[in-house]
């Protein structure tokens, strides 16, 4: 799950560690996260080799991306970091897909 420091992040790694699932949980290093039932992990969607090393490391089944800019506020002061997380870095997530996809 990429961005499960998030409001909705946190609710979905919390529900899928309850269904016993396998759950690897990225965040910003900044950002704190805890959920003894996930592996925690530190991932920037900005550095596309980040996403592609992690993805040929966990081979996952699934995919949820949650990571995005969502404050207003900041999205009015820093319009580029936004423009820069929410779709560069989904347009990263998409390509290291691809790039590991076989």
């Amino acid at each position: 799950m990429i961005g499960a420091a998030g409001f909705v992040g946190n609710y979905l790694m919390d529900e899928m560690c309850r269904s016993d699932m396998e759950v690897y949980a990225t965040k910003l290093p900044h950002e704190r996260l805890e959920n003894p039932n996930a592996k925690i992990l530190d991932l920037d969607i900005l550095d596309k080799e980040a996403i592609v090393a992690l993805l040929f490391e966990v081979r996952p089944d699934y995919i949820f991306h949650l990571a995005a800019q969502s404050s207003a506020s900041l999205a009015w002061k820093n319009p580029g970091l936004t423009v820069d997380v929410n779709i560069k870095g989904s347009l990263n997530v998409m390509d290291a897909l691809r790039a590991t996809a076989h």
